[in-house]
């Protein structure tokens, strides 16, 4: 978790894509931090709420969803197999409470009150679990979180600021070379705490994309190439989809989204779908043309799954 100085620091680094911006709510920074930590706690087995340190408010946001006391929810404590990289959790709206105190107007990743119908659950639970069933109250958004955990997935955002994206913004800051600090100097360390979660077996955790396809497919087309390197704890599908050339150009950006192809299992069998006009070039890449989150079988796909 940041510190405030840290947290100004990345600002610092950030704000030169958007000179005019301000910098965001550190104490909402907190709050939401605490939320990813207390689904690392799955993975971790242990509540860890009270070895924290400061946060917002005078009292915790609510109690720990995936805990009784020091009882862990689950059974079996969890390992970390699979890994989505997001941009940055959303920009908060006012909440609009139904009658079982879930918030149908946000849709924050870890907050069991946001119950906003978004890919970002919908994708991740229909690719590793039966169907989906859009959640309407926090204890069903806890549980398909546990659900969800229990297959070994978690999510990760690359900026730690809940702002409003542009397309502009992204591209001044793969342009500044901010994209790139921040995927060093953010998220791999975040990627490293999470190798202690991790199975521990012979096959690594594998990572996949989704989120701004300017962002992401942008990081993505440097790691095939070598330019950006994985966190060694965790592996990914690099080659593009429909076994074209397993390289293209650094200095040539690919498409971020191809035409079908009628090749024989591309796209590890899901092709053809009649939902689906396109794919995405590489093969850990899981958004779907305009759509915001990750589409379930793009999912699969680059999860092997």
């Amino acid at each position: 978790m940041l510190t405030k100085k840290q947290f100004d620091d990345l600002w610092d680094e950030f704000k030169k894509a958007m000179p005019k911006g301000n910098i965001p709510d550190y104490d909402e920074y907190i709050d939401s931090e605490n939320m990813f930590e207390d689904y690392l706690d799955i993975f971790r087995g242990i509540n860890t709420r009270m070895q924290r340190g400061s946060f917002s408010s005078q009292k915790w946001y609510y109690e720990h969803p995936f805990f009784q006391g020091d009882k862990a929810k689950l059974e079996k404590k969890p390992c970390i197999k699979y890994v989505m990289i997001g941009e940055a959790r959303p920009k908060p709206n006012s909440p609009i409470f139904n009658h079982c105190g879930g918030d149908e107007n946000n849709t924050y990743f870890y907050n069991v009150t946001h119950v906003k119908n978004t890919r970002w659950l919908s994708g991740p639970y229909n690719a590793l679990l039966p169907s989906y069933t859009k959640p309407s109250c926090p204890n069903q958004k806890a549980k398909m979180l546990m659900d969800l955990a229990s297959k070994g997935y978690i999510l990760l955002d690359l900026f730690p600021f809940a702002i409003t994206f542009t397309s502009l913004i992204r591209k001044k800051l793969n342009d500044l070379g901010i994209t790139n600090f921040f995927y060093s100097n953010y998220l791999d360390p975040k990627l490293t705490e999470l190798c202690k979660f991790t199975c521990h077996d012979d096959k690594k955790p594998i990572v996949a994309f989704s989120g701004s396809a300017i962002t992401h497919h942008y990081l993505m087309h440097q790691i095939a190439n070598g330019i950006l390197t994985l966190n060694p704890c965790f592996s990914i599908y690099a080659t593009p989809n429909y076994f074209i050339a397993p390289l293209v150009s650094p200095a040539l950006l690919p498409p971020t989204l191809i035409n079908w192809l009628p090749l024989p299992n591309a796209l590890n069998g899901i092709y053809p779908n009649i939902g689906l006009k396109q794919s995405p070039f590489y093969r850990a890449e899981c958004w779907d043309a305009s759509f915001s989150g990750p589409h379930f079988l793009f999912i699969r796909n680059a999860f092997d799954l």
